[in-house]
């Protein structure tokens, strides 16, 4: 079962400042904290070509078995690009889920740009794995709208 999504957020600042936002490891502790993520840690690593690769790291509980959940981030940015595939892993459950996608900052003005994600989220899961795609999906596109307005407090500072 697949189940594509898109989210847009629209901010009033230089792309180059989103950028640098979106790409700094701390904002990205700050944000998945915001909803309600204690355990991450987040790194920004640059290649020997200029690319760039943003890697983020979720410990959370399982919704299934207990114990605790682990998933990765991965963006990588291609050198001179503002645009980043992702792909997101759940350890564990690799052959069950799968989720990837694109990220880009694209400017629209001289003092504005815009925030797109675009994902697809596979789920082999019998049964349930359609309800559990539209529940996911719901999720992510309200989890997005939260962060654009924390988005836009933060590049006040």
């Amino acid at each position: 079962m697949t189940a594509r999504f898109e989210t847009r957020s629209t901010f009033e600042v230089p792309a180059a400042r989103l950028f640098a936002l979106v790409t700094d490891p701390d904002y990205q502790v700050r944000r998945l904290r915001l909803a309600g993520k204690d355990e991450v840690e987040a790194r920004r690593d640059e290649g020997p070509d200029g690319g760039l690769t943003v890697t983020i790291e979720i410990w959370e509980p399982a919704v299934f078995g207990g114990g605790k959940s682990h998933r990765t981030m991965v963006m990588r940015y291609p050198p001179n690009s503002m645009r980043a595939d992702w792909r997101q892993t759940i350890h564990g459950q690799e052959q069950r889920v799968r989720s990837w996608g694109h990220t880009e900052v694209r400017a629209l003005a001289p003092t504005r740009c815009s925030l797109i994600t675009s994902g697809t989220l596979e789920l082999d899961i019998p049964v349930v794995g359609r309800a559990i795609e539209r529940q996911v999906k719901a999720a992510l596109i309200r989890q997005a709208e939260r962060e654009a307005t924390w988005t836009r407090r933060e590049l006040e500072i």
